[in-house]
């Protein structure tokens, strides 16, 4: 029986044109299953982080995978000032999904950022439902809310308590939010939802 000969560089193309169709396929997938978050308060962010650092990003790889879909990014951040959740500084590593559609945050090497995230497995990890900054720091967001323990008894609800109706105790009503005097020092000049000891009770505050 006569064997017919395929011509190696018609294998070649037939598997690069396989693993575009497959790399297509992916995508597809990853955008129908998109990234959906819930609206939450940066506060409450804050509050539910397990960590949060300011730091320069100086390398990005890449884990198993496609660049671009499923291939997670993995940050090597220079951290410059620790805020919770991190013993000290020096240089770790922060992951994330590879792509937005899959929760992941794009950084940009040699930047600065504010970074808050979780720890899965011995692992720093970000999202973009649970991140609070997502641009380079600047002057305006050198650092992150003045935000303590005590405040973090605080539930920040999308409510607007009328005048001369008690508002919910340990509760700060986001249509009573105040605007501050732009010397105050709030991110964004808005008041900021504390605690007080002397009133065992939550407010707005600047």
């Amino acid at each position: 029986m006569k064997k017919t000969c395929v011509p190696s560089n018609y294998k070649r193309k037939t598997m690069a044109v396989f693993a575009l169709v497959l790399i297509a396929f992916l995508v597809q997938l990853s955008g129908v299953n998109g990234c959906s978050c819930v609206s939450t308060d940066p506060q409450t962010k804050y509050c539910n982080s397990e960590y949060a650092v300011r730091g320069k990003v100086t390398k990005l790889t890449y884990g198993d995978g496609f660049i671009g879909v499923d291939a997670e990014r993995i940050y090597e951040v220079e951290i410059s000032k620790v805020y919770i959740g991190v013993k000290k500084g020096g240089t770790v590593q922060i992951r994330t999904a590879g792509s937005g559609s899959m929760c992941g945050v794009g950084l940009r090497l040699n930047k600065e950022y504010l970074i808050n995230g979780y720890f899965y497995k011995g692992q720093m990890r970000i999202s973009l439902c649970g991140m609070m900054f997502f641009s380079p720091v600047d002057g305006t967001n050198a650092n992150f809310p003045t935000i303590s323990d005590e405040d973090c008894k605080c539930k920040i609800e999308n409510i607007l308590v009328p005048v001369g109706v008690q508002k919910p105790k340990m509760v700060c009503g986001v249509g009573n939010r105040v605007r501050c005097s732009s010397d105050s020092g709030s991110p964004g000049d808005l008041a900021e939802c504390k605690y007080s000891s002397d009133k065992d009770d939550c407010d707005w505050d600047c």
